[in-house]
């Protein structure tokens, strides 16, 4: 450093020093050069930096401490500028979508979002910037892979190298959707064959034994009293006629004929014929014989029926307009009512007392199917519905 400084550079470094009783400490140095009594000397100013060495010290470790448990997470951690541009990630981001940490480090979070998550991911970057908080939420990202994975997300303001970003911690919940999945599918698989049973049972045991009832009533004929024969007739006849009937709608609500035998147009087609008198019904379809999975039939039947029944109840409607269409491999449902409509808070309201909505969402997670609720007061109640399914009948 002398050497350098003889040359004619001023030099500033840094070093331990040693007092005269031996103690040491850290010390900021600097070193000019200039003639004195036409002799080059050299100056040297000595500043004890031993406080900003400990503070240093603490931050360095601190800052380790803290990257250590940023790397150490199975959870994914980002931080994000205000802006939603991303300034640091952790290492489990290659395990959990398979980029490395300086892929993503630059550039907007949401291009690596669905595109069905994209807005509800701009909203809560812009909520957060706004200082409020934002509730944990389910997304889907996209791996390297271009695959969708699920997450569970939580976001918070936070203060980060002396600036506002966004923190947020991301959870892989693959898992733990196809365990969902596979509880949902066998609530469904289960529900739909206990149907079925209870349907069978009441026609093949119930139905046959009030028909046998009918024709015995005919035997009454040979009562000599004509006139109590006639009326224990007409009574009879007409009871055992009211019971068939009632047969005939418990099995088909337990388990619909038409969409087992024809499919689901013509059972959503015949729902709707016995309906018209409610409310005015458009309903519009590119499907003919189309035939789907059962499964995915039954969600879709089932679905229409209770949104119906929603509108019927509450809307105070006087339309109702639906499509069912087959679109690029996709089975879309479109729904909506020119009733009073509900806000999103309301909708929350209706799931806790049980009005159908909460049946909906487990029946459209079951089949991994895309919806939302289009929610706006007095301008009706408006929903879609969209799943990739394979025709089985070509």
């Amino acid at each position: 450093k002398i050497n350098d400084a003889l040359k004619g550079n001023s030099k500033i470094f840094e070093w331990i020093h040693t007092k005269y009783d031996g103690t040491e400490f850290y010390a900021e140095v600097s070193l000019n050069v200039f003639e004195l009594q036409n002799k080059n000397v050299i100056q040297a100013i000595v500043r004890d930096i031993s406080e900003r060495k400990k503070i240093e010290n603490e931050i360095k470790l601190s800052e380790e401490k803290f990257r250590n448990i940023f790397n150490s997470s199975s959870d994914t951690i980002i931080i994000l500028d205000k802006e939603g541009k991303v300034i640091t990630v952790n290492d489990s981001l290659i395990k959990n979508l398979g980029y490395k940490p300086e892929e993503l480090i630059g550039n907007q979070i949401i291009k690596y979002v669905s595109n069905q998550n994209i807005d509800e991911v701009t909203e809560r970057i812009f909520l957060m910037r706004k200082g409020k908080k934002t509730p944990l939420k389910e997304l889907e990202m996209i791996s390297k892979k271009g695959e969708l994975v699920p997450f569970e997300v939580n976001s918070k303001l936070i203060d980060y190298k002396g600036k506002q970003a966004i923190l947020s911690v991301i959870r892989n919940i693959k898992e733990r959707k196809e365990l969902e999945q596979k509880i949902y599918d066998t609530i469904i698989e289960t529900e739909e064959k206990e149907r079925q049973r209870l349907a069978s049972d009441i026609h093949d045991e119930i139905g046959p034994l009030l028909s046998s009832l009918k024709m015995y009533i005919e035997s009454l004929n040979e009562t000599s009293d004509c006139a109590k024969q006639k009326y224990i007739k007409e009574q009879l006849h007409e009871l055992i006629k009211e019971s068939i009937s009632n047969v005939r709608e418990i099995s088909n609500a337990l388990s619909p004929y038409l969409l087992n035998k024809y499919g689901l147009n013509i059972a959503v087609k015949s729902f709707f014929a016995k309906s018209k008198h409610m409310l005015k019904i458009s309903y519009e379809t590119n499907l003919n014989e189309e035939r789907f999975s059962i499964n995915i039939e039954t969600v879709y039947y089932r679905i229409i029926k209770e949104l119906f029944n929603n509108t019927i109840k509450h809307a105070k409607a006087k339309n109702v307009f639906i499509t069912l269409n087959y679109i690029d491999k996709k089975l879309i449902l479109k729904y909506k009512d020119d009733g009073k409509g509900i806000m999103e808070e309301d909708l929350h309201k209706m799931e806790k007392k049980g009005m159908g909505l909460f049946n909906i969402r487990n029946r459209i997670i079951s089949i991994k199917g895309k919806y939302k609720f289009i929610l706006k007061k007095n301008e009706g109640f408006k929903f879609e519905l969209s799943k990739e399914v394979v025709k089985l009948n070509k």
